[in-house]
């Protein structure tokens, strides 16, 4: 069985989410803490680091979902709805990410 046609591709765009939505409001808060305390953590640093981990979930789940439909075009039965439902949810949960990081971009890191 390719792995792209395995029932966990159901869960795994939304497992990624909802670790990276967990990793970022902890980096944040964490960040915060440590600027306030002046423990040498800029802003600037923080926002760098948040926007690259968001960078790199959205390109992990758009090469997820990427996968999923090329691997769903070659497939039968279940394993084809397998691979469109994962990639429709890996999908939805890189729309997810971008959503939720957009106030990162404008918007003060520790306000």
């Amino acid at each position: 069985m390719k792995p792209a046609l395995h029932p966990l591709q159901l869960v795994l765009g939304l497992a990624v989410w909802a670790v990276w939505f967990v990793g970022v409001y902890a980096g944040v808060s964490l960040g915060c803490i440590a600027e306030q305390r002046g423990s040498g953590v800029s802003p600037g640093l923080l926002r760098g680091l948040l926007l690259a981990s968001t960078a790199l979930v959205l390109v992990g789940l758009a090469f997820g979902a990427v996968r999923c439909l090329r691997a769903g075009r070659q497939a039968q039965g279940a394993g084809r709805f397998v691979a469109a439902a994962g990639a429709c949810l890996h999908l939805a949960a890189a729309l997810s990410v971008a959503f939720v990081a957009l106030p990162l971009g404008w918007l003060p890191v520790c306000a």
